[in-house]
């Protein structure tokens, strides 16, 4: 079972629960109005010392009562106080690229606005022509991380979840400079799943894809990564606090769409779908302005 968040179909409210292959489970079904687990949201579950062990535990004494197609999805993290993003990390996207490795992280960010969750539309901005995707493993940060080292750095993490870094390459190489390219609305979606980090034995051991429609575009492994997850972890929290709820973006591997040969930029109604591993895919289709 994972974890998920979403919308309650009758109230509308923001919840989370399990997601499991025949269904949803929302945590109101699993705990009564007393629990402290009953009304918060999974960057205030994944924050607390015990809170996705205490979820998952309630979750798997009840059966799913939501199909996965009833729901509006919300971010897997709804609020994170800070999406941080790693450019130029896989060996086979510098080569795509013909440019050396970086010989240490490049850090950018990505505002609130951008954040965006499963299922939901992805607009094409205003005067962008070259709108483009990039399938990446996405952090989610448990514990006030503060000067950490990488030996400690996983011991961090609440878990995993699928991220695309959506990217308007015109005004990401015109403006020469990336925030306003990896900025735009609805340029962060984020999940549908949390895979706890228990979970993962090595997460420089997951397979990574994407696919625009049908056609597999980026098909890659996380051992590819210049910096792999623990350097990352360490490197930003050397001067910037990484928080409970923060998530990382850590990079994309090769196949993004502005150096493919011809270029595949994406267009409106075209599907974007990423996977980790054998994870649930996330999945965004691209909108109008």
């Amino acid at each position: 079972m994972f974890l998920t968040s979403f919308y309650d179909p009758a109230t509308s409210a923001l919840t989370f629960g399990g997601f499991t292959a025949e269904g949803l489970i929302p945590i109101q079904r699993a705990v009564d109005r007393q629990h402290w687990l009953y009304d918060r949201n999974l960057g205030e579950v994944v924050a607390h010392p015990s809170g996705i062990q205490e979820a998952l535990e309630a979750l798997s004494r009840v059966s799913p009562s939501l199909g996965l197609d009833q729901v509006r999805y919300a971010p897997v993290i709804p609020r994170p106080p800070k999406v941080v993003c790693i450019g130029q990390n896989y060996w086979d996207h510098c080569r795509e690229q013909k440019v050396n490795p970086p010989d240490r992280p490049i850090l950018f960010a990505k505002l609130p606005n951008a954040y965006n969750a499963h299922r939901e539309l992805i607009p094409v901005p205003p005067g962008c022509t070259q709108l483009d995707y990039e399938a990446e493993l996405g952090v989610v940060i448990g514990r006030t991380a503060h000067r950490v080292t990488p030996e400690s750095a996983l011991d961090y993490v609440a878990g995993y979840t699928p991220v695309n870094d959506v990217s308007a390459r015109d005004f990401q190489f015109g403006d020469r400079q990336w925030l306003r390219g990896k900025s735009q609305n609805g340029f962060a979606p984020m999940g549908p799943v949390l895979v706890p980090a228990e979970v993962v034995s090595d997460p420089q051991q997951l397979a990574i894809r994407c696919w625009v429609n049908d056609q597999l575009v980026q098909d890659s492994h996380t051992g590819e990564m210049i910096f792999d997850v623990r350097t990352l972890i360490a490197f930003i929290s050397q001067g910037i606090t990484l928080e409970p709820g923060d998530v990382v973006f850590t990079g994309t591997p090769n196949g993004v769409g502005i150096f493919r040969n011809p270029p595949l930029l994406l267009q409106p109604g075209d599907l974007v779908s990423v996977q980790i591993a054998d994870w649930p895919r996330l999945e965004n289709r691209i909108g109008p302005s």
